[in-house]
């Protein structure tokens, strides 16, 4: 990852706690002071800004809070007639002039829901943000927490409604594969029952395992897993993926230096031997409590991870971005389609940009050998890749190593995205009919007469009639221009921008995709 320069990441951190005291309603006047001080010093300050809030908020759930809050042209007070604002009118006026409409509608719900969380809040009361699309919530907690002195964790108190003592059998052990047991952990086959209390010590393998709550997990080694409820494990070092059901809801996975909890959702957790811990959520969300390890009466902090998040909770307490992961990093549950023999893992290395070092969790996800019908386009969308017609996806494109960039980068005017390939390969862009073509594209690249269809989830949609359908040629909603460039050695390729060139629907960020060069000669020599 990056570094930022020290002053625009000291600026950074500060806006981050400061935004945090305003959404736990913790913020005196001197803090809003010193926040309308700080957007009105730097101009970056405000885009900086725009994407903490972004970053902290739920479009569907915010709104919900804002009607509730206060209704047109009415401003909220405090107890003693004061109205509750963030930010004072200069500083929001900018805000209008500088972001995008879809940041402007999110900021207007946090400030609106923060108004809803202050007036709701009490001496005895947690205060909590939601925190959805693109959203990460901070939220300040007291936790009991006390020492496990056998395995080094750090418990943080029982879950509501999970039993602090349980024992029986808890899961079923429905794979194993090439798995080799440490000395100490008796052998456990497939189809064996799992009990509370048990330990599960591979030194190599992978191992997938049902709970009876609903919970399918995988597990990777060198891993040491320890089950200590129907709900919940520990973790002390390994790489291991979880689907949770509706009826494995809060099911929790703790490590030595932080406990996630299932919101329902699929999401990965990376715990290296020094007891780092990386957390990936693919779908849904998940909360996080974290807090440096050697002070346990220290207060910890849980946010909110949300699909297309990723953080790396390190010993000290403290968090940073995972900037971009390769799917395969964690066990996930996709079908993977096999990769010729002696392939790297993936064609890209890295993917990074110019927005976010050092801002907020969200991560590219790379998926090598992975696209094909009906997988996920975005990291922030449902939104699906598919063929255009009942052929299917290009024949060259099936199994291409893809990434999951950001759809709501689509607005952003100066954006630049570094793709490190790794080998030679050819790379590809999809682009949508209704963006502008790029002078980045039109310069390095070559428009094929090759199309990829877009089947969108409608999450966001102003409009009805966006629905998911399985399947090539089902539902589309976009075909998607296909653009191509031939990559002879390792490197990195900046891609640009994009703006819309016209009305209409289908304005969306560009794909990215790339298949070995060998195998693009190859289809070239066959398709001649």
């Amino acid at each position: 990852m990056k570094e930022l320069p020290q002053k625009s990441e000291g600026r950074i951190s500060r806006l981050d706690q400061l935004l945090t005291l305003q959404l736990n309603g913790e913020a005196t006047q001197a803090d809003s002071d010193e926040l309308n001080r700080l957007l009105q010093s730097e101009p970056e300050a405000i885009s900086d800004y725009v994407e903490l809030v972004t970053d902290s908020s739920v479009f569907r759930g915010f709104s919900e809070a804002a009607s509730y809050c206060a209704g047109p042209g009415r401003e909220s007070e405090d107890a003693g007639g004061k109205p509750l604002t963030l930010l004072d009118r200069s500083v929001r006026s900018r805000m209008h002039q500088r972001a995008p409409l879809a940041y402007i509608v999110t900021a207007a719900s946090i400030f609106l829901a923060v108004v809803l969380l202050l007036s709701r809040n009490d001496d005895n009361t947690t205060s909590v943000a939601a925190g959805g699309e693109g959203g990460v919530t901070n939220t300040l907690v007291s936790a009991d927490r006390s020492a496990t002195v056998g395995n080094g964790s750090a418990s943080r108190g029982a879950e509501e409604g999970v039993p602090k003592a349980v024992t029986g059998e808890v899961a079923t052990v429905i794979r194993a594969d090439d798995v080799v047991w440490a000395k100490d952990n008796i052998d456990v086959d497939e189809l064996t029952r799992v009990s509370v209390g048990q330990t599960l010590h591979l030194t190599s393998g992978e191992l997938e395992l049902v709970f009876d709550r609903s919970v399918r997990m995988r597990v990777r080694g060198p891993a040491l897993l320890e089950l200590r409820s129907p709900t919940e494990v520990y973790s002390r070092f390994g790489v291991l993926s979880a689907r949770v059901g509706k009826a494995g809801r809060g099911f929790a996975i703790e490590t030595p230096n932080g406990r996630i909890v299932d919101l329902g959702t699929e999401f990965g957790v990376a715990v290296d031997e020094k007891g780092s811990t990386a957390v990936a959520v693919f779908r849904g969300a998940v909360d996080l409590m974290y807090g440096p390890q050697d002070n346990l009466l220290k207060p910890s902090v849980t946010r909110r991870l949300v699909q297309g998040q990723a953080l790396t909770m390190d010993l000290d307490g403290s968090m940073r971005r995972l900037v971009s992961y390769d799917d395969s990093q964690f066990p996930t549950f996709r079908n993977d389609l096999p990769l010729e023999a002696g392939r790297p893992s993936s064609i890209f290395t890295n993917v990074s940009d110019n927005i976010r070092d050092g801002i907020g969790a969200k991560s590219y996800r790379i998926v090598p050998g992975g696209l094909r019908e009906d997988v996920l386009a975005y990291v922030d969308r449902q939104h699906q890749w598919n063929g255009v017609d009942s052929s299917g996806i290009p024949s060259i494109l099936q199994g291409a190593d893809y990434i999951m960039p950001f759809n709501g980068d689509k607005g952003r005017s100066n954006l630049s995205v570094e793709v490190t390939v790794g080998r030679p390969s050819r790379l590809f862009v999809f682009m949508s009919p209704i963006a502008k073509v790029p002078e980045w594209l039109t310069d390095e690249f070559t428009k094929t007469d090759m199309q990829i269809g877009l089947d969108e989830s409608g999450e966001y949609a102003l409009v009805d009639g966006y629905e998911l359908a399985r399947g090539p040629g089902k539902a589309i909603d976009t075909k998607f221009f296909v653009w191509q460039r031939d990559v002879d050695y390792p490197t990195t390729v900046v891609l640009g921008s994009v703006r819309q060139a016209r009305r209409g629907t289908g304005y969306c960020m560009y794909g990215i995709a790339a298949v070995p060069l060998e195998v693009a000669r190859h289809y070239d020599a066959k398709s001649n």
